[in-house]
């Protein structure tokens, strides 16, 4: 591998990013979108996905394809997944409708981080909103490596009435054995499989897949 400006320039964003990510989460500058989820059948809004955005002085819009690997690979996930639920708890209480849902992607990291449970329930005890409304996506290549501690912590969190979606499904190597271990109530169809519905082998799959929820009484995303 030779060296190049090019990636030297690379290298020094991504340090400056890191040390810019570190202050925005210390002081909660990482804002929150929400993303609806409709009921196919009467197109009611069901719920929403609370999705991380950052905006910096020095480099303006980040997108969530470039912060959020810089941090896994920097060891500010944890941080930073946990400051997007508080704030997106703390944003949606004051208008998420009782039969409404808020849903938050969490690291495989995150999930089974001392204390997330406890940190979950505080946030959400402290809130207007109830257990009941809470959905934690996590996918199956954030957890293999982790699977049985993984499974504690969802059993945990479903005990307290937080559901659990399983995003990404279909792109790992083992989805179908989570749905006999872990304690899944949504099943979300990877976003590659519908952007391709129409070739013939995706939409056999497609077909497949919400059989499969269908027969295990789970909820789909897609």
């Amino acid at each position: 591998c030779i060296f190049s400006e090019d990636l030297g320039a690379a290298k020094n964003r991504a340090a400056r990013l890191s040390e810019l990510l570190k202050q925005a989460i210390e002081t909660a500058q990482v804002s929150v979108a929400f993303q609806p989820q409709f009921n196919i059948t009467d197109q009611s809004i069901t719920g929403f996905e609370a999705l991380a955005r950052w905006q910096t002085d020095d480099f303006g819009t980040i997108s969530p394809g470039e912060f959020i690997p810089i941090a896994d690979d920097t060891g500010l996930i944890v941080a930073l997944d946990r400051c997007v639920l508080k704030q997106a708890v703390k944003d949606a209480e004051t208008w998420l409708k009782a039969d409404q849902r808020l849903a938050v992607n969490v690291s495989g990291k995150t999930l089974t981080s001392p204390g997330f449970v406890n940190f979950v329930s505080g946030v959400v005890s402290t809130s207007t909103l109830a257990f009941d409304q809470i959905t934690i996506e996590i996918t199956e290549t954030e957890i293999i490596d982790n699977k049985e501690a993984a499974k504690t912590v969802c059993d945990q969190l479903r005990a307290r009435g937080i559901s659990i979606a399983l995003d990404d499904f279909g792109t790992g190597y083992s989805s179908l054995s989570y749905l006999s271990t872990l304690p899944i109530n949504t099943l979300k169809i990877d976003r590659s499989f519908v952007q391709s519905a129409r070739t013939h082998s995706n939409l056999k799959i497609m077909k497949s897949i919400i059989g499969i929820a269908n027969s295990l009484g789970l909820n789909l995303l897609v």
